[in-house]
């Protein structure tokens, strides 16, 4: 969603700004939110044709292997130098296609399981020569998945229902959420409604629905909803009462959207 929303920021600055046509310079590409580094090296490479390195992981897989780079490609100094050398590979003529016989080279016969009987730089390749070509890439290890279980608690009161929003700098910023308890294990229902009660009021417990497993980040989460009718529609602190017609229209993390889908036909069979 963040992704979506910077290149949509980066869309109406580029009308704004820059007449509805993209900046021919990486110096002016990068200023516009929601451009890295590689879309701004393949505009300048595909659309205006200038001589400018797109380095994405193909292109990265296969430097580390013609070059045999022993450290992880994923640090930021080696991606730099990586940027360099594609630049200095690329040709004053037609670089652009230098630029993507590189990409498809990467894609299509440079992958993690290597064909360098196909590839026409097999020669001239370190890793190949070596004997490395199955040992490179080097990468940092990826951070270990995370379980959360997550109580989530809706409130239901008349058609409306109760949400949040993420605060920004978290995670799930500027996604609507249903509230949750963190779990480390599992807890008595009648605790939680105590704990409910405490701050909305009278609520009667409704129903359990199917729990809903997402992952984001380094998260893999496992959600348990419990549904509440409540008596009054209390104010709370970063919460708001929706309409249920109204659910469907928020942009709601991954999860909790499956669960915005479902809560209509929910709320219908309650009858409240």
């Amino acid at each position: 969603y963040s992704r979506a929303r910077n290149l949509h920021a980066g869309a109406k600055e580029i009308v704004c700004k820059y007449g509805g046509a993209f900046p021919s310079t990486k110096e002016d590409l990068l200023k516009i939110k929601g451009l890295g580094s590689y879309t701004a090296g393949a505009i300048l490479a595909f659309a205006f044709q200038k001589r400018a390195a797109a380095v994405d992981g193909n292109v990265r897989r296969v430097l580390a292997r013609y070059d045999a780079i022993q450290l992880s490609i994923d640090l930021p100094s080696v991606q730099k130098v990586m940027e360099e050398r594609t630049l200095a590979l690329l040709p004053t003529t037609d670089p652009h296609q230098v630029m993507e016989g590189l990409i498809e080279l990467g894609a299509l016969i440079c992958q993690k399981n290597p064909q360098c009987f196909k590839c026409p730089l097999s020669n001239g390749c370190r890793a190949y020569i070596n004997g490395l070509e199955k040992e490179l890439p080097i990468r940092r290890k990826r951070p270990k998945i995370l379980a959360l279980h997550r109580l989530v608690w809706i409130a239901i009161q008349g058609n409306h229902v109760l949400v949040s929003k993420g605060k920004k700098g978290k995670v799930m910023a500027d996604l609507w959420h249903f509230p949750f308890f963190e779990l480390d294990t599992m807890i008595d229902i009648e605790v939680v409604e105590k704990e409910l009660e405490s701050f909305l009021g009278q609520v009667t417990y409704a129903k359990e629905l199917d729990t809903i497993k997402h992952g984001f980040t380094r998260y893999q989460a496992t959600l348990y909803p419990h549904v509440w009718v409540s008596a009054t529609q209390v104010e709370l602190l970063n919460h708001t009462w929706v309409h249920i017609d109204q659910l469907t229209s928020l942009p709601f993390c991954s999860g909790h959207r499956e669960l915005a889908r479902e809560l209509k036909s929910v709320v219908l069979s309650l009858g409240v």
